[in-house]
C-alpha cells in the first residue's frame, strides 16, 4: 500500500461518524489532509535535499 493509500484509509476511519464523535484539525483540512501531508513532505525533501526515511507518516490524536 502506498503512503497516500495508507493515510486515506486511516483518515477515512478517523472521520467515520460512527467511530468518533467530533473531528477537528490544526493547520489542515480533514478532507484533503493526506494530500497536504504528502505535499509538505515533498516540499521538505526539495528544500533540504535530504532523503525521506521510513517512519511515521503522520500522527492522529
Amino acid at each position: 500500500m502506498s503512503a497516500a493509500q495508507t493515510m486515506e484509509e486511516r483518515f477515512a476511519y478517523g472521520l467515520n461518524p460512527q467511530k468518533v464523535g467530533a473531528v477537528s484539525s490544526h493547520l489542515c483540512d480533514p478532507d484533503t489532509a493526506a494530500v497536504e501531508f504528502l505535499l509538505v513532505k515533498s516540499q521538505y525533501q526539495a528544500a533540504t535535499a535530504r532523503p525521506i526515511e521510513r517512519g511515521a507518516l503522520f500522527f492522529q490524536i
